[in-house]
């Protein structure tokens, strides 16, 4: 099993905004194309917390 480094980030709301649009338009391609999407919703539900 690999064992993954936690990260941590503390952003400003401008910036959270960012990452969150940038991040749904990433999901939006990758379901245009029939890829699998969960680990960015996910990563999606942690950020909207």
């Amino acid at each position: 099993m690999i064992r993954r480094k936690k990260v941590i980030l503390t952003l400003t709301s401008a910036e959270r905004r960012l990452v969150t649009t940038a991040m749904l338009s990433f999901r939006n391609k990758l379901a245009v194309r029939g890829k699998p999407t969960e680990d960015v919703s996910e990563l999606l539900i942690r950020l909207m917390r």
